[in-house]
């Protein structure tokens, strides 16, 4: 089995994609909602509906038949804004951190656009700002390299940055430029870092993907 049962949800299976759309969904309710809103779940899977028609489908086939609203889930309605959920302070957290992104993505495209790099993981970028903006890119320093999907993020003060940065038109205060990311491709992450090698057991791969094999 691929999957063990979850009580009162989902039963165990052994289809390797449905497997994975209800690991998703059971990480959603168990981990994120909790398991006491077992309805998270289902509205899950609606919500995948539009965007992944048949794995939605199998959710739905696989869910608790007391969650099951309708025989098909493109049948069922989508679920409506549970007030309780919303939190307005994170969404304009992730408002600036996505439109900061925009701007990280148009510099990136440039450089794309001349053959400089390929993928965008073959940058390290450098953003420039200052006050609340600052502060709040310093706040979740560890995850902008993957939200910006390249190998690393410097930040610095608009001044600081250098001369050819991007001056952004959208946010004020807001500069970003970019260089080569230093290190070689991690094979497993793709992520280019400078400790690539440093296993003996997995040269070709970084610190922190030697780590997780090393856990699992």
């Amino acid at each position: 089995m691929f999957t063990s049962a979850v009580p009162g949800f989902l039963p165990a299976t052994n289809n390797l994609n449905t497997t994975a759309a209800l690991g998703v969904t059971s990480f959603v309710m168990y981990n994120y909602w909790g398991i006491q809103k077992v309805g998270a779940g289902k509205h899950f899977g609606h919500l995948m509906g539009p965007v992944l028609a048949y794995t939605a489908e199998e959710v739905w086939e696989h869910m608790a038949p007391a969650l099951q609203t309708a025989e098909s889930v493109h049948l069922a309605a989508l679920p409506e804004v549970e007030p309780a959920y919303q939190d307005e302070t994170l969404a304009a957290t992730w408002d600036t951190l996505l439109a900061v992104r925009s701007e990280v993505t148009k510099c990136l495209e440039g450089a794309r656009s001349d053959k400089a790099i390929g993928s965008s993981l073959e940058a390290k970028v450098i953003i420039g700002a200052d006050g609340t903006l600052k502060k709040l890119l310093e706040a979740h320093r560890d995850q902008l390299p993957e939200i910006f999907i390249v190998s690393a993020v410097d930040l610095a003060a608009p001044d600081s940055v250098p001369d050819a940065a991007m001056r952004s038109d959208e946010i004020a205060g807001l500069a970003v430029a970019w260089e080569r990311a230093p290190g070689k491709k991690c094979e497993r992450c793709w992520v280019f870092k400078e400790d690539v090698g440093s296993s003996t057991d997995h040269p070709t791969l970084c610190g922190r993907c030697v780590d997780r094999l090393r856990a699992e």
